[in-house]
């Protein structure tokens, strides 16, 4: 009513037009303020520790957990008394994982099942290994889901996926190794879609009052261009999409889907990309997991940091493109990395 009185003072006031964008200027305001306040709430409020606890006893599947966010979250989840299912390609390093989880004393007595494949071979056929795992994720996968129909504990509670591969030396499109393009897509664009095409049949089974949930790490270089990195963005492009569509579609079903969008960590960047445009020292990779798991449920994608939000609005506002500067510190760690690669002159 108080909105309608002013509206109408508005417009007898100062004519129609000036009425109707003092409106909307308001509504903006009003909108911007609303949101900024969600955020605040989401980021130093809201607690993730109940959505977590209720995972307790269930189990996490997470790809490339040997390393990084996926290392992260087998440590989170484990400490919250969650049963592991952890897949990547470096035995070693998920063997010494689940043996700081069962031996240091700082965890809760948890299963652990390790599958080891690599999902960026670039082999164009399903391969012997790539159906020995799909069979071997499958008998686990109805090992859980059946024991949780028999007596209701247990089942699949997380399914996080982190594989995610990137050119190792930056380049243009056309400079790109054929063998790196084509692993790329199998591991960014064919891995995900397929462990989501798998993992989906049995959270379904396991009912919509279950509450399980499917978080894809992608990369925030989604959403803005990433020089000579350009199919890296664009098969995270995907990756980002494809969540934040399925968080529509199977909310109703109970499964909670969040598309996780951090930067680029500058601690696997070469030194002189470090310094280029937004690419910010190494960040905590717990915090990044705290901030999905506070996100999850609420919203279809996390940005773990707000600062990573800067390298999405300020460009689209400034009228120098900022893109150029961080061209020309690709370009360097390109030359960087090629000299280093090079063998010593004797």
């Amino acid at each position: 009513i108080v909105f309608l009185r002013w509206s109408k003072t508005l417009v007898s006031s100062g004519g129609i037009v000036p009425a109707i964008l003092n409106i909307v200027g308001v509504v903006t305001i009003i909108n911007f303020c609303f949101k900024l306040l969600r955020s605040l709430y989401v980021r130093r409020i809201r607690s993730h520790k109940r959505k977590i606890a209720s995972f307790k006893n269930k189990w996490a599947v997470v790809t490339g957990a040997s390393s990084a966010i996926g290392k992260a979250f087998a440590i989170k989840f484990a400490s919250n008394g969650m049963n592991l299912c952890l897949i990547g390609r470096h035995e070693e390093k998920m063997q010494e994982i689940a043996s700081y989880i069962r031996d240091s004393g700082e965890f809760p007595k948890v299963e652990i099942i390790i599958l080891i494949h690599d999902f960026s071979s670039a082999s164009t056929v399903v391969s012997n290994d790539e159906d020995q795992f799909r069979k071997k994720l499958n008998q686990h996968l109805g090992k859980m889901l059946a024991k949780y129909k028999a007596t209701g504990n247990g089942g699949i509670g997380i399914f996080v996926n982190c594989i995610n591969y990137r050119n190792e030396v930056p380049c243009l499109l056309h400079e790109m190794d054929k063998t790196d393009s084509t692993s790329m897509m199998k591991t960014n664009v064919d891995g995900t879609f397929d462990l989501i095409f798998q993992v989906l049949p049995y959270l379904l089974q396991q009912g919509r009052h279950y509450g399980s949930a499917v978080i894809t790490v992608s990369s925030h270089s989604s959403h803005h261009p990433t020089p000579m990195m350009s199919l890296y963005s664009a098969t995270n492009a995907y990756r980002t999409e494809l969540g934040k569509y399925c968080y529509q579609k199977y909310k109703p079903d109970g499964i909670d889907f969040l598309s996780l969008t951090p930067e680029l960590m500058s601690s696997n960047m070469p030194r002189k990309a470090q310094n280029a445009a937004f690419i910010k020292s190494p960040y905590s990779v717990e915090r990044i997991v705290n901030s999905a798991l506070r996100d999850l449920g609420h919203q279809a994608e996390s940005f773990p940091y707000l600062g990573h939000v800067q390298s999405t609005l300020i460009p689209s506002v400034m009228w120098i493109n900022p893109w150029h500067r961080f061209l020309n510190k690709m370009k360097d760690a390109r030359s960087e990395i090629l000299r280093n690669k090079q063998p010593p002159q004797l």
